[in-house]
């Protein structure tokens, strides 16, 4: 599921966001990268998945799943690029 939610929103997301900052030659090399790295990514997790549920148990897919994104969301709140992002529900409001 984790997979999935992936593809549909978070790489046309980021496809669309790097695109638009880039030249047109540039952008062409980063979509045949993204889709390289995307289908090799597939492939790994979807072997991690099954093994995972075959020899650990039923669930740990998504655990291993849960872990994946808390350590990406740690990973990003320390880079600083939040900052960026709009307040869209006024969170940072004073």
């Amino acid at each position: 599921m984790l997979g999935s939610g992936m593809s549909a929103f978070i790489f046309p997301t980021l496809t669309t966001l790097s695109v638009e900052r880039m030249s047109s030659q540039e952008a062409g090399k980063l979509l045949g990268v993204t889709s390289a790295v995307g289908s090799v990514m597939n492939i790994i997790g979807s072997l991690c998945a099954g093994l995972a549920y075959d020899y650990i148990m039923v669930g740990s897919p998504f655990w291993m799943g849960a872990i994946v994104l808390f350590v990406a969301a740690y990973l990003l709140s320390q880079t600083g690029l939040c900052a960026s992002i709009p307040d869209l529900f006024g969170v940072n409001k004073g």
